[in-house]
């Protein structure tokens, strides 16, 4: 399958686009940049630290620098 065929599968599957959407701003959580609501990367992050993620202690995607 060639790239621009998986493009317009994506583009007229709701679903994937919505996978894709979650897997772009969980990436932009990860890497601290801001999203749209910044809120989202923070409940991300907490919810990663729920459940098990090895995270570094001084590692904080969220943190100004």
């Amino acid at each position: 399958m060639t790239a621009s065929m998986l493009f317009e599968e994506t583009v007229s599957d709701a679903s994937l686009r919505d996978r894709y959407s979650i897997y772009g701003l969980i990436g932009d959580a990860l890497r601290g940049n801001s999203t749209p609501d910044d809120a989202y990367s923070a409940r991300i992050f907490e919810r990663m630290k729920r459940e098990g993620a090895r995270i570094e202690p001084e590692f904080d995607p969220l943190r100004d620098e």
